[in-house]
């Protein structure tokens, strides 16, 4: 039956039946050879193949870590503390008692006692007597021009026989030899009567360049000078040469003090 509206749509519904030849079933391309099977067993053989090449890549990295861990790791050496280099000390002198005896006896000039000098060397007696021997022992073997002598209780320095010459000819032989001024004269005679003379005595005294002076007497061996007790104060006595000078024994051989008039 047909619609009265359908000549007022602009299109129409038609049924179409298909053709045999549209509904045959589609044709499978030619076969190759390969089965479901086949594809299946290929499939796996794949997937093992990547398992395996996996594996081998991790037993390398494995092997390559124990390489790196098995070369010795160079230990760090300790740093040692660095040590302040201190600046060479100036080596002790090694002074000897019989050194120290014979600078005694060569600087003061006056005789002194082994009494004495076992006081200042913290010596004995026997130490000193032992050190002055050992002294002239090496003065004689050097050909020394002087040694030690033991005069009246007293050790000095003397000069050996055969040079007594050459001194007489520096110093004179007598007291006309002895060329001194007058000041000079008068503080030997002060010293003289009045020692041992302590320098602030012979200061005191008033004598003109008395220091000056009595220094040129202690250089020309007329007078020497020792320490007080204290071991601070400085005296003045006559020297063994002095004696010989003006051809006295003894200072008890002196002229009185009342003949002589000091300025």
């Amino acid at each position: 039956m047909e619609d009265g509206s359908s000549s007022h749509r602009p299109f129409s519904v038609v049924l179409h039946q298909p053709d045999v030849e549209e509904t045959a079933p589609l044709e499978m391309p030619p076969d190759d050879g390969w089965s479901v099977d086949d594809l299946e067993a290929e499939y796996l053989k794949a997937v093992e193949a990547a398992e395996q090449a996996e594996l081998l890549s991790e037993i390398a990295i494995d092997a390559v870590s124990d390489e790196v861990s098995l070369e010795p790791v160079a230990e760090e050496q300790p740093v040692e503390p660095e040590v302040p280099v201190e600046a060479p000390s100036e080596p002790a002198l090694d002074v000897d008692t019989a050194q120290v005896l014979e600078a005694l006896l060569f600087v003061g000039g006056a005789a002194l006692s082994p009494r004495r000098l076992a006081d200042v060397v913290n010596t004995s007696v026997d130490e000193v007597e032992a050190r002055i021997d050992e002294l002239n022992r090496r003065y004689r073997g050097e050909r020394r021009p002087y040694f030690i002598e033991l005069e009246d209780g007293h050790y000095r320095l003397a000069i050996e026989s055969e040079f007594e010459a050459v001194r007489s000819r520096v110093h004179g032989q007598g007291p006309r030899d002895v060329r001194l001024a007058p000041d000079a004269l008068e503080v030997l005679a002060l010293v003289a009567y009045q020692q041992p003379l302590s320098k602030e005595e012979l200061v005191a005294s008033g004598k003109p360049e008395a220091d000056s002076i009595v220094r040129q007497l202690i250089r020309r061996d007329l007078v020497t000078i020792s320490r007080g007790e204290d071991g601070k104060s400085i005296l003045y006595s006559t020297s063994p040469r002095f004696l010989e000078l003006f051809g006295l024994r003894s200072l008890n051989d002196l002229p009185r003090a009342e003949d002589l008039r000091f300025k």
